[in-house]
């Protein structure tokens, strides 16, 4: 006679805990794919995003250079995370009240920016100076190179 070999049966405690523990394995499973579903969409968008932005930049300048004059000539581009500024050359009036004041407060620097915007709209350039406000600095800074000034940003503080 041959011996059968013994079928060990889990008590059903343990089945059951076997049963929740695949249960939760695979709901985990799924939420891991929906998140990477998402983060995949996510880069997509992202990425049609940063296109989108590239072209309307492109086209900005394009427009510029045609109202105002040449690129580092008559208008300067500032590129920040947010997108880019166009600044054009100051009138040279505007420009000698404003290095006549001597020190520049911030508000200085805003007020410069503003007479010298050309690109976003004066909207959307206080909305990206409300996130970055140092994007106000390099905008006078931008005016103040077009003007020749090139040794030191009108914006640092002495």
């Amino acid at each position: 006679m041959t011996s059968r070999p013994e079928v060990v049966q889990l008590p059903s405690r343990d089945a059951e805990l076997e049963d929740k523990i695949a249960t939760v394995r695979a709901a985990r499973e799924k939420l891991a794919a929906q998140r990477e579903a998402r983060a995949q969409a996510d880069e997509l968008a992202a990425k049609l995003a940063a296109e989108e932005l590239g072209l309307r930049s492109e086209q900005a300048i394009e427009a510029a250079e045609q109202e105002h004059g040449a690129l580092d000539k008559k208008i300067r581009v500032v590129q920040t995370d947010m997108g880019i500024v166009i600044v054009k050359r100051a009138h040279p009036a505007v420009f000698k009240r404003f290095i006549d004041r001597g020190k520049h407060s911030m508000q200085d620097l805003e007020e410069l920016g503003r007479k010298c915007l050309v690109f976003p709209t004066l909207t959307e350039w206080e909305a990206m100076c409300n996130e970055q406000t140092a994007i106000i600095n390099r905008t006078a800074d931008a005016i103040a190179w077009l003007a020749g000034m090139r040794a030191e940003d009108v914006s640092a503080k002495p």
